[in-house]
């Protein structure tokens, strides 16, 4: 399906596709069998192939509603009791099925930067690149790229927190995440960017990548597997650490388990997981380990679970948990 797809639509881009070939592609966007990643991708090339844009940040259901408004106000001429359809409300009338069903994501076509922006809030999210390389998208994150991407280099801006899955393809990646760009080729790591700071805290898994200072260009830091580069450009801070990177990766796991999880470590994947900050105020608290697992328990419920298990007691300040000995 997905190659009949391909073809159906460099059919219509080149201006050669029949009435009925029309009507096949129309109903092939709107079937729900096809896999997410593959509709996440046709999604950000039907947007670009139509010049969609919007002037802000909306959901794909008001941009579904505008285009659907201004395909009624450009129907065809009457024949008999019904319409002649136009090729371009056609293909248009399938892509507003096919935005229904592509995604969660708030897509962000610029009218004068040209910039596809997608966004993350209450729920993790996942992005398929042109280029075929997964980022998975924490909570309240977005990320960002220029619509001629395979013109340049392939530049993506985070804000926020990433897992990166970078195809190979010859051509350089590089993320800005703050005060940070990140070059790679092929590989897999994890971003830490949080909107409101000047972090960014580079974790690398597999592969190599080259970590620069975007406030001297000079300095660069080429990371192995199990390191750990931040930047804190506030506090003029350059730090290179080994790390356990699979701390630095759970938060985008459906369950999450702990065995013997040593407590400071445990409270490092929770800050991840729920977008809050703990404050511990016994050091002795990190001498204790914990065993358990979390599926979609709210903060709340995982921390009076633990409560019940270690010697703790818990207070909320804001997005701030302050951690007490029992």
């Amino acid at each position: 399906m997905k190659n009949r797809i391909n073809y159906l639509l460099n059919q219509y881009k080149n201006d050669s596709i029949s009435e009925s070939e029309l009507q096949e592609l129309s109903s092939l966007l709107q079937k729900e069998t096809m896999t997410p990643e593959f509709k996440q991708v046709m999604l950000t090339d039907l947007l670009l192939t139509q010049n969609i844009h919007s002037s802000g940040k909306q959901d794909l259901d008001k941009s579904y509603q505008a285009i659907h408004k201004k395909l009624k106000l450009n129907e065809g001429a009457k024949k008999g009791k019904g319409y002649i359809l136009r090729p371009s409300m056609l293909i248009a009338a399938g892509i507003l099925g096919f935005i229904m069903l592509a995604s969660t994501f708030y897509v962000l076509i610029g009218e004068r930067f040209r910039i596809v922006e997608f966004y993350s809030h209450d729920s993790l999210e996942e992005v398929v690149l042109p280029d075929g390389s997964r980022v998975t998208l924490n909570k309240n994150s977005n990320l960002a790229y220029h619509i001629n991407w395979f013109n340049q280099s392939r530049n993506v801006v985070l804000k926020g927190e990433a897992l990166f899955d970078v195809e190979k393809t010859g051509q350089p990646f590089i993320v800005q995440a703050n005060a940070a760009k990140i070059k790679v080729t092929g590989t897999v790591f994890n971003v830490y960017a949080p909107k409101d700071q000047n972090i960014c805290e580079t974790t690398l898994i597999e592969g190599e990548v080259s970590v620069f200072d975007g406030n001297d260009k000079n300095e660069e830091v080429t990371l192995k597997p199990g390191q750990q580069f931040v930047l804190d450009d506030k506090a003029g801070r350059r730090m290179l650490n080994e790390v356990n990177v699979d701390l630095y990766a759970k938060w985008k796991e459906d369950e999450i388990r702990f065995s013997n999880q040593q407590f400071g470590d445990l409270l490092l994947v929770l800050e991840r997981r729920y977008q809050v900050s703990f404050k511990v105020m016994n050091n002795s608290l990190y001498n204790y380990h914990f065993d358990g697992l979390i599926r979609d328990e709210s903060l709340t419920e995982v921390l009076d679970i633990i409560s019940m298990l270690l010697p703790i007691k818990y207070t909320e300040d804001g997005e701030k948990i302050i951690i007490t000995e029992n």
